[in-house]
């Protein structure tokens, strides 16, 4: 069994990609035709903002982009900086 630590990388050859990012401004993303996951791991809240309705999560909230979207940006709601940590499949 391999221990699970903060510096774990998944191995080249696995599909799913993992990012974790540090915003203290807007973050602009692009899901690249693929389906985004993504957790608020760190800081108060946060608005995600796109093609679509503007929505916050809280803290430990996970939320999902559909590869249908381009883009869209994350940015820091009620504090500031956030912590975020994003899987997709890689393309």
């Amino acid at each position: 069994m391999i221990p699970i630590t903060q510096n774990y990388i998944l191995h080249e050859l696995e599909f799913i990609e993992t990012r974790r990012y540090t915003i203290n401004n807007s973050s602009l993303h692009k899901t690249h035709g693929t389906v985004n996951m993504l957790n608020l791991v760190d800081g108060k809240s946060a608005v995600i903002e796109g093609d679509f309705e503007p929505f916050i999560v809280h803290y430990a909230e996970t939320f999902i982009i559909p590869a249908s979207i381009k883009e869209y940006s994350i940015k820091p709601y009620g504090c500031d900086e956030v912590k975020v940590l994003k899987a997709y499949v890689r393309s």
